[in-house]
């Protein structure tokens, strides 16, 4: 699917000048759908195997130097969300905002979603150098709500 298919194709592009460097970072972004079914995300989150992507590509780095790790966000509030949806829907304000109300009742830390900001400073956490011996690892940024069982 695209997701995976454009982190493979960007993957494939930076590998050689990553190679020559013998210490740098990928960090991938996929979803925590990957991980756990839920009637909040979709279908295309679902099939998305980023992780598998991540896995397989920090182990082959691994030996060039390269670390390869990924976040696994879970709802976040984008300006993204506030125009359309993967398939392209558009939602009014109010059901946008129930949307959002909605997902916060599932998060057990706080009853809150994350926001880009929490996506990005674990991002740049496992891009840095205070991360320098993690690869393969996928960070679950999603205030518990992948721990809470949706039956």
């Amino acid at each position: 699917l695209v997701n995976v298919r454009s982190n493979v194709h960007l993957v494939s592009l930076a590998f050689p000048f990553l190679k020559q460097s013998k210490s740098s970072a990928i960090t991938m972004l996929t979803s925590t759908a990957g991980e756990s079914l839920t009637p909040i995300y979709s279908n295309v989150d679902c099939l998305s195997n980023v992780q598998q992507l991540i896995k397989c590509t920090a182990l082959e780095g691994a030996h060039f130097g390269i670390r390869v790790n990924g976040v696994a966000a879970g709802v976040t509030y984008t300006k993204a969300r506030l125009n359309k949806d993967s398939f392209g829907m558009n939602f009014t304000k109010e059901q946008n905002e129930t949307f959002f109300r909605l997902a916060a009742q599932k998060v057990p830390l706080n009853k809150t979603i994350n926001s880009a900001k929490d996506c990005a400073a674990s991002i740049l956490f496992l891009s840095s150098e205070d991360a320098s011996i993690i690869t393969g690892e996928i960070l679950t940024v999603d205030g518990g709500q992948s721990l809470a069982t949706n039956t």
